[in-house]
Parts: structure tokens; C-alpha cells; sequence
């Protein structure tokens, strides 16, 4: 037993000896090398975070792109792991102090650029993390994650929407660029912790719904707050009745502001220069607000009249305004005013990649020009307007065909698209016979679009000229904004044109109470009294009506129930289909807006919508939507 124990003690004490040589000469000077190396690249990358709160203010703006940003990163990366090794080098190999000085000269300098190169990276670089708050102060995964894919989805793809943007055609918001807090409190907490440490994310955006009506956006930068504001439905025209409005407004603010520090992504804005007048533009094109013809119009004209330079919600406002002139010379106006947009976007285009907008204002400056030419009668009118349709084809195979800039996968997705397109056009136009060259003074640049407040304060100062139709353009272009519209019929100025036609439709509205089928027997009475549209009957009290009951020899109950017809068709979400839609709804015994409001709140949509849809095909127009309906009844 004692031998036994004596070489058990004998072997313990050579494999002690051997670990003990072994981490004299290996496992220490690796733990020592291992300790170096880690603490100094960790506190290189303390050093290199707090650079980067210092460096880089709230305001400070990203001069390259993604691909430069990435490249400089991972240099500064490698610089610093560089540094830290050559520090641990120096440290750990037991030279003489005098021959360190070189290795440690160069560590120094290795891990000072490393620091500085990559602590700017991470305070510049475009990462942000959302919450979405609740009015209780608890964070919403639904609205977080609506806000995050959200910004993620108006800032990558491609360009949608050849006609008009559909939204946003930003493309260039890096992959990953939008996180999330989770929604495990303890979750949250240690993340949030990760990132302050490594400074992964500089960008934050705290949203939080007060009500239904309101909602508070504050942006931060490496601990810093860069921007906030507060958010109310009532300012866009949005009804009230669930978050996803404000939420989407919301996301277009944070985006934006993103935008002013990072020039890559600025480009797919259309020239939009503030943030509301881009948040219009943005529920204009998506649904379910662009379904609602009147809201539509209201915040196209409230994003062009807020901020002119925004050339993309132009496109999308000149496609809905309303064009009192004869068909022909109706066409002829939208030519011009889309030649002027087209011309204001390609005097700056040596600034801003514009190509889908500049695609679509050709596409339909050159569709337009061809409706046009088949709207006018033979003559030398309709050379000239052919030869203009062709000169705008070749701008548009010159734009769809031009490889000289770089494209982003997006772009060229949509060029695919639209090439076809944009060859069958071209080949049509320049089929036409006959057509008049364009004189080389059309080759000049033509002033920008202005203001709606803009347009309508020269259409006053024009008035006592006796130019009625340059006034009624005029008018005609700034009427998209309902307070303009609303005064030009009371405005001092404009009291000459009153018993003009066109003021009469532009100051109202469609339709004329002589368009409305069961309002026809009654159109001509009403005309003697000056009651040309819905809203001029409307805008009279109910204690007026006695004297158009004697005049239109009808009842109380009858003049009530124009009244009612009236107040249904100047609620008429799509003022264009009003007429066919008021003789739909009678057909169903609809006649006012609160027998409308009780049929689509009383359950009885589902029934409704399929009784118009069949209906439709016998009025030759399309049925309204639920969602139109719904629009429809809410009106005041």
C-alpha cells in the first residue's frame, strides 16, 4: 500500500510539474497575451464610441455612401486589431524598453487611426432602432413593427407606379438599417445596454401615441435629440379611428430626417424640401387613401402648396386637378403645365438621380400630347401638337435608354418595366403623319410650378385685366386647396367672373344640379335663383328654402329632399363619378346622407355594394368601393 500511495504521489507530483511547466511556458504567456490583446481592443472600442458622440453632432451629415461607409468601417476595424496586437507584441515579448519604441510608435499610431476611422463609422453609420409607445407608456409590438417595415418599405425596392409614385421611390436605404426594441421588458433592457456600450445602432426614434388624434415623434443621435415633433391627424385632413394614419405619417417624418443627414437616400424624395409636404405625398399614394378622390386631392394640393419644389406630388396633383376647359383645350393645359414640371425637374437633375420621376412626368407628358392631338380637329393645330408628342417620345427613349449612370437594383426593376411601355408609345407617336417640328424655342428652360396661394393671388390681380381665361387657369390650378376654393366665391376681386361657367365649376365643383338626373326638372328654377351646384343650395340655411318653394311651385317635404340630394353629392367622394353614383344610390332609395350613414353602419354594406355592382354596368361606370362607402357616409 505505501509503494502504491508513493507512486500515485510520485505521478501527481510529474503531472503538476509538467502543467506548471506547461503554463510557464505556454498557458501564462498566452493568458498574459490574450489579457493585453482584449483590454486594449476593448478599450480602443470605448475610446472609438465615445469619439463618435463627440465627433459626430446631431447634425453632422454623412459624406459617402453605404459601400465607402462600409469599407472605411472594417478598415478602421482592422486598424484597431492591428493596434491592439502590435501593443500586446510590445508588451509580452520582454525586449529591452529601448527596442520597443518603434513596434510601440507604430501601435500607437495603428490604433489611433483605427479609433478615429472607426468610432466615425459607428457614429455616422445609418442604423436606427423604433419603439412605438402606447398612451400608457408600454411599448406596442404592432405599432413598432408597423413604423419599422413601414420606413423599411418607402426607403428599399424598386419605384412603384408608372402613372404616379406610389408612396416613396427611395432605394437606397441600406439592408438592416431599421431594428426594433423586443417587447420582454428584461429583453429590452439588456439590449438596450448592448448597444449603448458598442454604439450599434446612433439613431433612435421614440413614437408614442397620445390619442387617436395625436401622436409624438422624438429623434436621437448618439444619445442626443436631433428633431421632435408632434403629429395631429386634423393637420393632414385625417379622420380620426385607429393609429395607422398617424403611424404612417409618423414614419415618413423619421425617414425624412433621415434624408437631411444622408445624401444617398435623398435621392427618390421628387425635391420634396419638408417633411409634411412628403407625408402627404406618401398617403396620397397609399391606400387606403388614395381610394378617396377628395382626400386625395386635398393633401396633394396641401403637399404642393406647402412645399412647390416637391415635383413628385405636382405629377400626382396636375393628374387629379380638375380641367374646366373644353376637352381639347383642356388636354392642351395639362401639356403645358406637365412640360413645365418636366422642365423645372431637369434643370436640377444634375443634383438628384430623378430618373423614375423624370420617366413618369414624359410618360404622361407624351400620353397627354397624344390625347390631345385626338381631340383636336384636322388642322394645323393638331400638326403642331403631334410634332410636340413626338419631340416628348425621344425624351422619354433618351431617359428609359440612358446607361451613363450607375442604377441601384431598384431602378433597374422599374426600367425593365417600363421599357416596354415606353417603346410601344413612341412607336404609336412617331406613326403620327403630319406633325410640325416643335420651334427650337421650346429647347428653354420654363420657370418652376408656385404655390396654390401663389397661383391664386395672380388670378386676383389679374382679374380687372380682361383676361378671364387666364384668371380661370389660374384659379383652376389653385382650387385643389378647399379654403381657396371656398373664397374665390365670396373674393372682391373675382365678383366679375361669377357669371362665368367655368368659375361657377371651378368654385364648386362637380357635379351641376343639371347633371343630376332627378334634379334635372328642377335645374332651370334653381339657375333663375343663381343655384348652379350643390354647394351654392347648401351653403343657403333651411330657413331660405320658402322663398324656392314658392319658385319651384314644390313642397316643403320636396324642397327638403332636394336638399337631401344636394348634401349626397357634395359628399361624393369621387366628384367625377358623383353623377352616376347619386342615380345609383336613388335606384336603392338613398337619398340623403343620413339614409346612407344608416344603411352602412346598419349592416347592410355587404347588400348594398352588390346591388351597385350590378348597377354599375347599366350606368356605365364602376361601383363604389366599401371603403368609398364608408368615406361616403362619414361626411359632414
Amino acid at each position: 500500500m505505501n509503494v502504491l500511495a508513493a507512486g500515485s504521489q510520485g505521478w501527481l507530483q510529474d503531472r503538476a510539474d509538467a502543467l506548471a511547466r506547461w503554463y510557464s511556458d505556454v498557458g501564462g504567456p498566452t493568458v498574459n497575451i490574450l489579457t493585453w490583446f482584449t483590454g486594449v481592443f476593448l478599450a480602443s472600442l470605448t475610446v472609438a464610441r465615445l469619439l463618435g458622440w463627440i465627433v459626430v453632432r446631431p447634425d453632422s451629415r454623412w459624406p459617402w455612401t453605404e459601400a465607402v461607409w462600409r469599407r472605411l468601417t472594417w478598415a478602421g476595424m482592422g486598424l484597431v486589431i492591428a493596434g491592439a496586437g502590435m501593443w500586446t507584441a510590445a508588451a509580452t515579448s520582454g525586449a529591452p524598453a529601448g527596442r520597443s519604441v518603434p513596434l510601440l510608435v507604430t501601435a500607437a499610431l495603428s490604433s489611433s487611426a483605427g479609433v478615429i476611422v472607426f468610432g466615425s463609422g459607428l457614429g455616422f453609420r445609418l442604423r436606427v432602432t423604433v419603439d412605438v409607445r402606447g398612451p400608457d407608456g408600454t411599448v406596442s409590438g404592432a405599432g413598432t413593427a408597423y413604423v419599422a417595415t413601414r420606413i423599411d418599405a418607402m426607403g428599399s425596392g424598386h419605384p412603384g407606379g408608372l402613372s404616379a409614385p406610389e408612396g416613396s421611390d427611395i432605394v437606397r436605404l441600406p439592408e438592416a438599417a431599421i431594428s426594433t426594441i423586443p417587447q420582454a421588458r428584461t429583453a429590452a433592457v439588456l439590449i438596450m445596454a448592448i448597444r449603448a456600450v458598442a454604439s450599434i445602432t446612433p439613431w433612435h426614434a421614440h413614437v408614442t401615441l397620445v390619442d387617436d388624434h395625436a401622436v409624438t415623434v422624438v429623434i436621437s443621435r448618439n444619445g442626443r435629440q436631433v428633431d421632435s415633433t408632434v403629429i395631429f391627424a386634423a393637420d393632414f385632413g385625417l379622420p380620426a379611428g385607429g393609429p395607422t394614419a398617424l403611424l404612417t405619417v409618423a414614419s415618413t417624418y423619421i425617414l425624412f430626417k433621415l434624408t437631411r443627414a444622408y445624401r444617398e437616400i435623398r435621392q427618390g424624395l421628387g425635391g420634396a424640401t419638408r417633411w409634411s409636404s412628403y407625408a402627404c405625398q406618401v398617403l396620397a399614394g397609399t391606400p387606403p387613401w388614395r381610394g378617396d378622390a377628395r382626400l386625395l386631392t386635398r393633401l396633394l394640393a396641401q403637399a404642393v402648396d406647402t412645399d412647390p419644389a416637391n415635383a413628385s406630388a405636382w405629377l400626382n396633383y396636375l393628374q387629379h386637378m380638375r380641367y374646366t376647359r373644353p376637352y381639347p383645350e383642356a388636354l392642351e393645359r395639362r401639356v403645358e403645365l406637365l412640360e413645365t414640371l418636366w422642365r423645372d425637374i431637369a434643370s436640377r437633375s444634375k443634383l438628384d438621380d430623378e430618373t423614375a420621376l423624370r420617366i413618369r412626368v414624359l410618360y404622361m407628358l407624351t400620353t397627354t400630347a397624344c390625347n390631345s392631338y385626338r381631340a383636336h380637329s384636322e388642322g394645323a393645330a393638331r400638326n403642331r401638337i403631334a410634332g410636340r408628342a413626338q419631340q416628348y417620345a425621344a425624351w422619354l427613349d433618351a431617359e428609359v435608354h440612358d446607361d451613363t449612370r450607375p442604377r441601384e437594383k431598384g431602378l433597374v426593376e422599374f426600367l425593365e418595366t417600363v421599357r416596354p411601355l415606353a417603346a410601344q408609345l413612341s412607336a404609336h407617336v412617331n406613326a403620327i403623319p403630319d406633325a410640325e417640328p416643335p420651334p427650337r424655342s421650346a429647347d428653354r428652360p420654363a420657370a418652376g410650378l408656385a404655390s396654390l396661394h401663389s397661383y391664386y393671388t395672380q388670378a386676383c390681380f389679374l382679374a380687372g385685366t380682361g383676361r378671364p381665361d387666364e384668371v380661370l387657369d389660374l384659379l383652376e390650378i389653385a382650387v385643389g386647396n378647399a379654403n381657396l376654393r371656398r373664397g374665390a366665391a365670396a373674393d372682391p376681386y373675382l365678383v366679375a367672373l361669377h357669371g362665368h361657367p367655368r368659375f361657377r365649376a371651378i368654385t364648386s365643383g362637380p357635379p351641376e344640379i343639371a347633371a343630376i338626373g332627378v334634379l334635372g326638372p328642377h335645374a332651370e328654377a334653381l339657375h333663375r335663383n343663381g343655384i348652379f351646384h350643390p354647394a351654392q343650395l347648401l351653403r343657403r340655411g333651411p330657413a331660405e328654402d320658402h322663398d324656392l318653394v314658392d319658385q319651384l311651385k314644390v313642397t316643403s317635404a320636396t324642397m327638403a329632399w332636394i336638399r337631401g340630394v344636394c348634401e349626397l353629392a357634395q359628399a361624393c367622394p369621387d366628384a367625377e363619378l358623383a353623377t352616376s353614383w347619386i342615380s345609383m344610390l336613388i335606384e336603392e332609395g338613398i337619398d340623403s346622407l343620413a339614409v346612407l350613414r344608416a344603411e352602412v353602419t346598419g349592416n347592410r354594406l355587404t347588400p348594398l355594394r352588390r346591388h351597385l355592382s350590378q348597377a354599375a354596368d347599366a350606368h356605365d361606370t364602376m361601383p363604389p368601393t366599401g371603403d368609398q362607402l364608408r368615406a361616403w357616409a362619414a361626411r359632414d
